[in-house]
């Protein structure tokens, strides 16, 4: 099984965002913060991790360094990730006080 994380936000009463860092450490965010646990279909794990704003900063900051790290420093990549970081700020800025930041790891089938 492979996983990959989204995280998704109410940035305003119409409004929702999803998206993907894909250079995120997975394993790191689970060793650092409490996920909690979810069956999908009763067949994959997700686990999932809701934050206030100085939280999902504070995980922002922390995975800063990796995003121009191994295969991320390939010029696609970084057009991407650059993409990518605008659309985190762009949540920070407009993510309302008491509105929260879902962050969740799932599971997916990769044939391996």
């Amino acid at each position: 099984m492979a996983y990959s994380l989204k995280i998704s936000a109410k940035i305003s009463d119409d409004k929702n965002v999803r998206i993907e860092p894909r250079w995120w450490e997975i394993a790191e965010l689970r060793n650092v913060y409490k996920f909690e646990e979810v069956w999908e279909n009763g067949c994959y794990m997700d686990y999932i991790l809701n934050v206030d704003k100085q939280t999902f900063i504070d995980i922002v900051n922390s995975q800063e360094k990796y995003r121009c790290q191994g295969i991320f420093t390939w010029e696609g990549w970084i057009k991407i990730n650059n993409k990518t970081k605008a659309e985190i700020y762009d949540i920070i800025d407009k993510l309302p006080d008491n509105e929260f930041v879902n962050i969740t790891i799932f599971e997916w089938e990769s044939g391996y």
